[in-house]
């Protein structure tokens, strides 16, 4: 479309100074519009009600177990929002608030649900689907600047974290991140022995000592020496890694523990790290998810397709 003779042009850009560039949503005729629009907002309600009703459910368990035993407990895998237990219905059947609806057991009953929901105090696993629930030693490098780009990170460093740790190296054709086995073999000690100068890995030392006491990561390991070899037992904050399976915690406090999953928590890691590459290189879907991966990247600003060899285009 030409902007009118009566528009003054830019001589750059052939557009009306003073105004947005024209877009796609421009060329619609205004009905097709609102349609569009009405479509997007039904899916992202229904989208939004569905995460609600998933992530709800241990919660929803519980209190339904509290409420009617083990069988009502069960039916909160089936059952939709407004059939489970609240949290003000269960204080009502302990007796612990009155029958007329109040701002007061209102907040009561929001408070029992958190309280009572398992999703309070951790992930219950959930966190591998990002890049992994952090441990109190993850979160002490990441407020001590030592996690920095893990997805960008990963692409480099994984293979040498698992050589020295025995493991034989991927022979990836291209780079490959592999962001959730990064951070379950990421270390503080591996961290700052990528510090090259000196003054600065002594900086950052001390800063990391800082976090991991305001973490409240105990340090009461000892090493004994058997044979000419020297063995760590106990915890060792130094080599403990960054994410673990979960990490359950009270809110607001240290006190809580960690489940690492051991080697399960690593295949789990590295088959949804398998899993999300999968994702961006498929045909057809691979073009969608990273389209929309670049969508979210500050470092793309402008609108633009991600093409099969894994450039943004324009096209």
């Amino acid at each position: 479309m030409l902007p009118s003779t009566d528009d003054e042009l830019d001589p750059l850009g052939g557009f009306p100074l003073g105004q947005r560039k024209l877009q796609i949503s421009d060329l619609m005729p205004e009905e097709e519009k609102s349609s569009l629009l009405r479509q997007l907002a039904n899916v992202g309600a229904s989208g939004m009600s569905a995460v609600g009703w998933l992530l709800d459910t241990p919660g929803a368990m519980v209190r339904g177990g509290l409420s009617g035993g083990p069988m009502k407990a069960l039916s909160a895998l089936w059952e939709n929002s407004d059939d489970r237990v609240e949290g003000r219905e269960l204080l009502r059947q302990y007796g612990m608030v009155g029958d007329e609806d109040t701002w007061g057991n209102f907040g009561g009953g929001l408070g029992a649900e958190i309280l009572l929901d398992p999703l309070t105090y951790g992930t219950l696993g959930l966190s591998a689907l990002g890049k992994g629930a952090l441990s109190q030693t993850g979160k002490a490098m990441k407020a001590a600047g030592l996690l920095r780009d893990a997805a960008l990170d990963s692409v480099t460093r994984v293979n040498p974290l698992r050589q020295a740790q025995g493991l034989a190296a991927y022979a990836d054709d291209i780079p490959t991140p592999r962001v959730r086995e990064y951070m379950r073999r990421i270390t503080p000690e591996a961290a700052l022995n990528e510090i090259a100068d000196p003054a600065e890995r002594a900086a950052a030392r001390t800063r990391l000592q800082a976090q991991l006491e305001r973490y409240g990561v105990p340090d009461n390991g000892s090493t004994i020496t058997n044979g000419g070899t020297t063995i760590r037992i106990g915890n060792d904050p130094m080599n403990s890694p960054a994410a673990v399976l979960d990490n359950f915690r009270i809110p607001g406090t240290n006190i809580g523990f960690e489940v690492n999953g051991g080697r399960v928590g690593d295949a789990i890691a590295q088959g949804l790290d398998r899993f999300g590459d999968f994702t961006k290189r498929a045909p057809g879907i691979g073009t969608v998810t990273r389209t929309a991966a670049a969508l979210f990247d500050p470092a793309v600003n402008d609108l633009g397709t991600v093409s099969n060899d894994l450039d943004l285009t324009n096209e």
